[in-house]
């Protein structure tokens, strides 16, 4: 359900991913093994600029990830405000 949305961000928003071509997904949008190979020979061209700029995203993606489950990072404050509406507190 969700998969069109999360694609998008990927692709689209965050700039860190490749979307397949309709020619590389056969019957009932199976992607081929062809199409994967193809992907990941795109990614690991080192001297593409446009494939550079996506591993430098990613690794700015990576830091803000780690920095949100390290200590006092932002999932401590959302695992606390779901411990508080789970055991259900009363303010």
């Amino acid at each position: 359900m969700d998969q069109g949305m999360v694609s998008n961000l990927i692709v689209e928003n965050w700039k860190v991913g490749l979307r397949l071509k309709k020619a590389e997904v056969k019957l009932d949008h199976l992607v081929t093994s062809e199409g994967i190979a193809g992907l990941v020979k795109k990614f690991m061209d080192l001297e593409d600029e446009e494939k550079k700029e996506m591993r430098r995203i990613a690794r700015e993606v990576k830091k803000i990830c780690y920095g949100a489950i390290a200590v006092g990072g932002s999932s401590e404050t959302i695992n606390a405000f779901i411990r508080s509406i789970s055991q259900g507190h009363e303010h």
